[in-house]
């Protein structure tokens, strides 16, 4: 018997030891550790999980004005919003979010009762049925069983990720020209997305649901359309998109607010304003955050 539980004793050291790097490196902030500086866990932990890094953040620092959406929301970075709007606002945009993920977060956000205003970003390439990937659906799972934190494998890798790296933002692989680059999104967004575009019906339904319940409980709720480039634009009439398009601002507009970015042709057709078909340059960014929330 003693050599039983000597073998199982053994058998759980790599485990225990695992877990025990995992409780001093704590990537997502779960645990509290305070060991690596901060900046660096959070950026291998957005690295890895970027839905779990925002929800877990916001736990721990729960804001009453919140931003939602892809990396086009995510780029309102460093407190750019906060110091725009003269109040602490928490940025939760993920890249490449789905519209299953925006609701989700939204969702999960407003359950914790420190929401009161919530500004949505939802670009034309989101608002589809076709992509129901979800990353939030971990954070549901951690919170009803906090042991799975020490053996999930996105919380392994944003651990190995912390202790390797640090926190500095690592340049892309290849030698992409800006060309190229430019390409590949028209290729991704123009083509591959709009493909498969489909009128996201149960989505609607829950964006509903979400605008009837911001009402409800006093929540400003807003809707962003940020810009993206005239070329982009020509892909979607050229796919016969066009009324789709017309209609996704429409039904947005009638649920709540809608701050519309995209309407504005001049600046669709300058290039030099965008680093890629759906991203704009720095500078134009921080005069669209003076637009949405004004410097104080």
């Amino acid at each position: 018997m003693t050599r039983l539980l000597l073998r199982l004793a053994l058998l759980a050291l790599p485990f225990a030891a695992l877990a025990g790097v995992i409780a001093v490196v704590d990537p997502f902030g779960f645990v509290g550790s305070t060991v690596l500086p901060v900046a660096r866990r959070e950026a291998a932990a957005r690295t890895i999980d970027p839905a779990l890094e925002g929800l877990l953040r916001y736990r721990r620092d729960p804001r009453a004005h919140v931003l939602f959406g892809d990396s086009r929301m995510a780029n309102f970075h460093d407190e750019l919003p906060s110091r725009m709007a003269g109040h602490p606002v928490a940025n939760l945009g993920i890249g490449g979010a789905s519209l299953v993920e925006v609701l989700h977060l939204v969702r999960l956000v407003a359950e914790q009762g420190a929401l009161r205003q919530a500004d949505v970003g939802i670009a034309f390439s989101q608002y589809s049925d076709y992509d129901r990937s979800d990353r939030t659906a971990f954070y549901t799972e951690l919170r009803d069983n906090p042991a799975l934190y020490f053996v999930s494998r996105n919380v392994i890798k944003a651990t190995w990720l912390a202790l390797t790296s640090d926190g500095a933002p690592q340049p892309p692989e290849g030698s992409r020209t800006r060309e190229q680059f430019w390409q590949e999104q028209m290729d991704y967004y123009g083509d591959r997305l709009l493909r498969t575009h489909r009128h996201p019906d149960r989505d609607l339904e829950e964006l509903r649901r979400i605008a009837d319940w911001c009402r409800g409980h006093g929540v400003t709720l807003r809707f962003v359309v940020l810009p993206v480039h005239a070329s982009l634009h020509e892909r979607v009439r050229a796919a016969g998109l066009a009324d789709e398009y017309a209609r996704f601002k429409r039904e947005l507009a009638a649920l709540a607010p809608l701050v519309d970015f995209d309407a504005d042709t001049a600046l669709a057709s300058d290039r030099s304003k965008f680093n890629d078909p759906v991203h704009v340059v720095p500078a134009v960014n921080e005069q669209l955050a003076r637009r949405l929330w004004g410097a104080p």
